[in-house]
């Protein structure tokens, strides 16, 4: 836009990309995996992490095309979310002997699916606000 009214605007500093994924990772035997909804972020769970004991590990994912752009999302759908969700679990099953799961609405899907549809075992599952 053009004009005197946006040429004096103070521009903007970017701000660093508040969805980023986290965890708390160690040589622990359990993790907590947590899966945000259709344009959430894994920071909605930082509340939960804050209070999981030490002795159990935890990562907080960012799902494909979210966390960017309007056309990065628009490139990702359910395939790309389950099969991500797919391979972090099969990875994770390698490592850690108790896995539970912690999803929000359409997290909980994916969460749903990996268990009955891609060999993914949980040790328990949280599921807030299904839908």
């Amino acid at each position: 836009m053009r004009g005197p009214l946006f040429n004096n605007r103070p521009r903007r500093k970017p701000v660093e990309n508040r969805h980023r994924e986290f965890s708390r990772l160690s040589d622990s035997e359990t993790i907590v995996i947590f899966v945000h909804g259709i344009q959430g972020s894994p920071q909605q769970f930082r509340f939960l992490t804050e209070n999981i004991p030490e002795n159990i590990d935890f990562i907080s994912v960012l799902l494909p095309g979210h966390g960017g752009t309007v056309s990065h999302f628009r490139k990702c759908g359910r395939k790309e979310w389950t099969e991500a969700f797919s391979r972090l679990c099969a990875d994770l099953q390698k490592r850690y002997q108790k896995i539970y799961f912690v999803g929000h609405s359409m997290g909980c899907l994916i969460g749903i699916d990996g268990a009955l549809h891609h060999g993914v075992s949980f040790e328990g599952m949280l599921l807030l606000a299904v839908h």
